[in-house]
């Protein structure tokens, strides 16, 4: 038996559906909408009464109890309900509740119940008709929009790559469905334009998703977050300058200048005004060690450094550590001629991924290293480690049809990265990754922080997480 607790014209509708295949005592303290009911069919008991009262309740057979639907439009009312069945009946049944407030959800969260929304249901229904392209689950796990179902329109940089080599932040791809087949993805798996599939991941990232399915916009650094912070330095004035230059670039929403013993001219809030561009000037007091703990929805963190100065080198080790989103390191090089991407990490898919990407929004060249052990140094692991890289070049080169720089040399590869980047012509961009959570050791350092810190160039670095540790 199912007790359903108040009837108004949308309850009127549901209670006709539900008695098709429940019994279902309804009880209801308007004596009007009882007699209206009187002929809904054999499946309905009607309880005229007060369902806040405890002593109706006690007069139902309670042991036939399925489940309890409370509809008022008061959550007071529907909490009062709630609050009888499970501490005064002692019945641990489901509890639906049909939620109108906006701001009623609070008061249900020590309650054992399910609420569901009608406003927001219809809300998404719309909404799902106008987007077209994508559709978010209704009453599927939180309801917030984290699963989600695409529609592939446009070829991206994400499309036509095994998922294995694709390395997804913030998101899971579910199942695919092509030429009205099911299909569950595996590691080979490609995504094809053309595809309709089933995401699930933070619904900002899913929203940034729809966008690059939809429209080939690309991702970087959206799968991390939406905004752009800026930690300024009085001794690096040229860092709010070249930030700019690569939010242009890369297209996050806003630019979150973070001040710190730091003035903003008026000279340049007039250049940040007279731009197209969206900005926040906030008062950061925390370190810049704070800085780059994981901010809600920042992508990308904008720093500087000097690279010659020890407690510069210090306070750059341990920011790395802190780092959970990549990390932006400004050597007034900006108006890059061509992307330098390394190699030398754990996972060499992060940075030849974004740095891939970056190079198309800037519609420049991109180059790719690589520094191994000499050949007769080399053991099974290193060659494993270089015919990856191999393959991973491969794998680029076909994705984007072009054959792609690739420069592999043998030797040290701190020393040969910086003097490989010191020999190069005109102004680069370099990207490189480190293990989150490491800088290295001043013995055995990270690849990837060293090189950007000790580099002339600016620098994009990835923080990766090392699986099975």
């Amino acid at each position: 038996m199912i007790v359903f607790c108040g009837v108004g014209f949308f309850e009127e509708n549901l209670l006709n559906e539900i008695i098709k295949h429940w019994e279902v005592t309804v009880i209801e303290k308007d004596k009007n909408k009882i007699d209206k009911l009187q002929n809904a069919g054999k499946n309905i008991t009607l309880t005229e009464g007060d369902a806040t009262s405890a002593v109706l309740w006690k007069k139902l057979d309670t042991e036939g109890i399925e489940s309890v639907i409370v509809t008022f439009r008061d959550s007071d009312l529907s909490l009062e309900v709630c609050w009888i069945v499970r501490n005064i009946l002692k019945l641990d049944v489901p509890i639906i509740v049909l939620l109108y407030e906006k701001e009623g959800e609070k008061k249900f969260e020590d309650s054992t119940v399910t609420l569901i929304k009608p406003m927001d249901i219809s809300i998404n229904i719309i909404l799902n008709k106008l987007h077209k392209n994508y559709s978010r689950a209704i009453d599927i796990g939180q309801k917030k929009g984290e699963i989600i179902e695409l529609n592939v329109m446009s070829k991206s940089h994400i499309t036509d790559r095994k998922l294995k080599n694709l390395r997804p932040s913030k998101w899971h791809l579910a199942a695919i469905y092509r030429n009205n087949e099911l299909v569950i993805p595996s590691g080979s798996t490609r995504i094809k334009v053309g595809d309709r599939i089933v995401v699930a991941g933070e619904p900002k990232i899913l929203e940034n998703l729809a966008g690059i399915f939809s429209k080939g916009i690309p991702q970087f650094p959206l799968q991390y977050g939406e905004d752009m912070a800026v930690a300024l330095d009085k001794r690096h004035p040229w860092v709010l300058e070249e930030s700019v230059f690569l939010n242009a670039a890369i297209r996050t929403n806003d630019l979150r200048i973070l001040i710190r013993d730091f003035h903003i001219s008026d000279e340049i809030k007039k250049k940040l005004d007279t731009g197209k561009l969206s900005y926040k000037i906030e008062e950061e007091n925390k370190s810049k060690i704070r800085f780059v703990e994981n901010k809600e929805n920042v992508g990308i963190h904008a720093l500087s450094f000097n690279k010659n100065n020890l407690f510069d080198y210090i306070r750059a080790r341990e920011i790395f550590k802190a780092a959970e989103k990549p990390v932006f390191i400004s050597r007034n090089s900006s108006k890059y001629e061509k992307v330098v991407i390394s190699l030398n990490c754990f996972d060499p898919v992060y940075p030849m991924e974004t740095g891939v990407e970056v190079a198309r929004l800037f519609n420049i060249d991109f180059e790719v290293i690589y520094i191994t052990l000499p050949k007769g140094m080399r053991g099974d692991t290193e060659e494993t480690r270089l015919d990856e890289r191999n393959n991973l070049i491969k794998d680029f080169g076909s994705l984007y049809r072009k054959k792609i720089q690739y420069k592999l040399m043998e030797g040290n590869p701190i020393v040969q990265t910086l003097e490989y980047l010191g020999s190069t012509n005109g102004k680069i961009l370099y990207i490189s990754s480190f293990k989150k959570g490491s800088a290295g050791s001043l013995l055995k350092p990270e690849v990837g922080f060293y090189t950007a810190f000790r580099s002339e160039f600016s620098s994009i670095v990835i923080p990766q997480k090392v699986e099975n540790e």
